[in-house]
């Protein structure tokens, strides 16, 4: 049946219309609910041997963690991963990749700039003083023209990024590169919060800096990405809470599972 419907998919709309039906696949596979001579004949439909995917997590190993999972997971299913990050953050996933042996993901640097506050080794949220969060994301910001260059270099079938960086899906969107919102966080959380965005007005502001809204943030990514969203949960646990974001936000949500590393798991 997936198939059937990839193919039919191919015949009738351009190539960045198959990312749904990709999605649903890879959504499958990473929960087992299909088997990979399935998923290979889905790229033999597409006439596709590699998918090739951006992830550009926030800077926090929080969020890059499960990127990174989601990552390993796809890797082993003809998906060529490019993981972007700054420096500081790539280091300690460079050892994890190591260890694991994951040759189809790929780290890719992003440099942000630099000044006396904000060193090199503060361009990530481990061992940040609190105070200098403001600067971290401003600088992330700043380095909008060097992911730009990123895009513009891989040309990836797709993006898949946090919500922090609403510059990403609109540069994305600017090369008809489409972007996919990945979710790390609770989902009842992000449900009530989305909620008030779109319906009371609330703002919250970043408790750092007055000037980032971190209201305007999302909008603005559930404005430019597309009409998926990937959420790190599990239907048992969360249903209705991802029915409820999937109703507030307007968009199709796929959970992914809990991606816990695999060291993690088998303790």
């Amino acid at each position: 049946m997936y198939v059937l419907q990839c193919k039919k998919n191919l015949q009738t709309r351009g190539c960045h219309s198959l990312i749904p039906t990709l999605l649903l696949f890879l959504v499958h596979l990473i929960i087992g609910k299909i088997k990979k001579e399935q998923y290979q004949a889905h790229m033999d439909a597409t006439n596709r041997s590699v998918v090739r995917v951006l992830m550009f997590p926030w800077l926090a190993y929080s969020h890059i963690h499960p990127f990174l999972e989601l990552a390993k997971k796809l890797s082993e299913r003809n998906f060529y991963i490019h993981l972007c990050s700054s420096p500081a953050n790539l280091g300690h996933i460079k050892e994890n990749l190591l260890e694991m042996n994951f040759p189809s993901i790929q780290l890719v640097e992003l440099h942000l700039p630099s000044s006396p506050d904000l060193p090199p080794h503060y361009h990530t949220t481990k061992g940040l003083p609190n105070h200098l969060l403001g600067n971290l994301m401003q600088a992330f910001d700043t380095a909008s023209s060097s992911f730009s260059s990123i895009l513009t270099t891989l040309r990836p079938y797709f993006l898949t990024c946090d919500f922090f960086q609403p510059w990403a899906p609109a540069l994305a969107l600017s090369l008809n590169i489409p972007t996919v919102q990945f979710v790390v966080s609770g989902n009842k959380a992000n449900s009530v919060a989305a909620h008030a965005f779109k319906k009371s007005g609330v703002v919250i502001q970043d408790s750092a800096k007055d000037f980032l809204f971190i209201k305007d943030r999302i909008l603005q990514h559930l404005e430019q990405s597309s009409g998926i969203m990937l959420v790190r949960s599990l239907r048992e646990i969360e249903g209705k809470y991802l029915d409820d974001l999937s109703a507030v936000t307007m968009k199709r949500v796929l959970p992914v599972g809990p991606l816990c590393s695999r060291t993690y798991c088998r303790r």
